[in-house]
């Protein structure tokens, strides 16, 4: 079975393709040509944020706003920018529980821990934010493991991921980045992306999570 991604996700892509179209930049013409009739119909009816949609059909509606609007932006921080702005709208919504603890990772992590607890105390609201993924997605086994050079890490890891095409691939390194990241923003991004395995890719933290606490001046 093809692997399938939740309407919720879907459902901006849509609001900004039927946006293109409203201001004349997105033609029928070139939506005929890009999409399948099943995604033609899937901007025609909206996408139902309970529903689950093909990978493949994402992927096509990615590309074609990447092809509208990008402008020649790199295609990577294209779509990583895009999973940044789903999660920030998932995030404003309310719709995932898990997200409501992206504004503690760094203080439950670190206030009063180090070493092996600070890393224990991350790993578990990792794991939680994680169970995510099973809303959103149905294909894939999401893992968090011990970043084998470095004791002070984590590493998300996708295996069976052999239908996340790179968009779906970079989208997702901006979704979680963006959950990770503090709300005034005064972190880099958390996450590097090894993405380039066909059947699973992975996201390795850029810092100890020692590093992480907002007092922390150390950032790289």
């Amino acid at each position: 079975m093809s692997g399938s991604v939740k309407g919720s996700i879907i459902a901006g892509v849509v609001e900004d393709l039927l946006a293109l179209k409203r201001t004349g930049a997105l033609s029928d013409d070139l939506i005929g040509a890009s999409l399948d009739a099943a995604d033609v119909k899937l901007i025609e009816d909206k996408a139902t944020p309970s529903a689950w949609y093909p990978m493949a059909s994402y992927t096509r509606l990615l590309e074609l706003l990447y092809a509208v609007e990008a402008d020649g932006q790199d295609r990577q921080r294209y779509f990583e920018g895009r999973g940044e702005k789903n999660a920030q709208r998932l995030f404003e919504a309310g719709l995932y529980q898990q997200l409501s603890f992206v504004d503690r990772w760094a203080e439950d992590a670190t206030e009063g821990r180090s070493g092996s607890d600070a890393v224990a105390a991350f790993g578990r609201n990792l794991r939680l934010v994680l169970t995510l993924s099973s809303s959103i997605y149905q294909g894939g086994v999401w893992s968090v493991e011990p970043d084998p050079d470095n004791d002070g890490r984590l590493v998300v890891a996708v295996t069976d991921a052999g239908d996340y095409s790179a968009p779906m691939r970079w989208a997702a390194l901006g979704f979680l980045n963006e959950c990770a990241r503090p709300r005034d923003g005064s972190r880099p991004a958390l996450f590097i992306g090894h993405l380039d395995d066909a059947r699973a890719f992975r996201f390795k933290m850029s810092m100890d999570i020692e590093g992480m606490h907002p007092a922390h001046k150390g950032y790289p």
